[in-house]
């Protein structure tokens, strides 16, 4: 699938300033609309703004650095790692209209029928604490080593997760937690993805919680036909 988002310098631009100003139209707004949260759609904005900053400076021949090239490089790697998971969930939801699609440039899936059967794998998952909020998770098929895999007969992966402080600290100054959740049940909160390798954007206010998630692969045409959910794994947040 060609990329959702543009990585050349002015279709990036475009596409940064067109999608912020979409996001924030009509009542509801399409923010709401699609799913969106209000951190969400503020962290959109707040992507959009600082782009234009360094973008700005970048494209001015008085004012262009080589720090202002890689503050800009660093500007749009950060959005790319951010939108990607919302726009994976947008391009499966119901209210996504054909301008929407075309704004946000999100292709309509293959409607060609084909006969698929039931998912009968776990999704196995592995989380990696980056910087500023940020859980690379990467997902693979069983039997493909460490190599990341998406099911060939899922739609999307589905990604179930909750957060947890400290419960306070042992006779040795170690963090005590809570016990990890037994039940996908116990996840209040989720986002889907269309890849193997994506990144969680949890915000930095999350900072010094850990993170437990549960993965499944979804048929989204016949959810009874989804894979069963995988056991819960874990990593901290920075």
């Amino acid at each position: 699938m060609p990329k959702r988002i543009p990585t050349a310098n002015t279709r990036f631009n475009t596409y940064i300033r067109g999608t912020a100003a979409a996001l924030t139209e009509g009542t509801p707004t399409t923010a709401e609309r699609l799913g969106l949260s209000a951190d969400q759609l503020a962290q959109w904005l707040s992507y959009r703004d600082e782009w234009a900053e360094v973008y700005a400076k970048h494209t001015n021949d008085d004012t262009r650095t080589k720090t202002h090239t890689m503050n800009k490089n660093s500007v749009m790697r950060a959005f790319i790692a951010f939108a990607s998971p919302l726009l994976a969930g947008m391009s499966v939801h119901p209210a996504l209209t054909t301008g929407d699609r075309n704004t946000f440039n999100l292709p309509e899936r293959d409607r060609t029928m084909t006969k698929r059967g039931k998912i009968d794998d776990k999704a196995n998952a592995f989380l990696e604490t980056m910087d500023s909020g940020l859980i690379k998770v990467r997902v693979r098929v069983p039997g493909d080593g460490g190599r990341a895999s998406r099911h060939p007969l899922c739609d999307h992966l589905e990604m179930r997760y909750q957060l947890v402080v400290p419960t306070g600290v042992d006779a040795k100054g170690s963090l005590l937690w809570p016990d990890p959740p037994i039940s996908v049940k116990e996840c209040p909160e989720s986002t889907i993805s269309t890849r193997a390798i994506f990144t969680l954007d949890l915000g930095e206010g999350q900072s010094g919680k850990r993170i437990h998630a549960f993965f499944r692969w979804v048929n989204a045409r016949n959810l009874k036909l989804s894979g069963p959910w995988s056991g819960p794994v874990q990593c901290a947040v920075a």
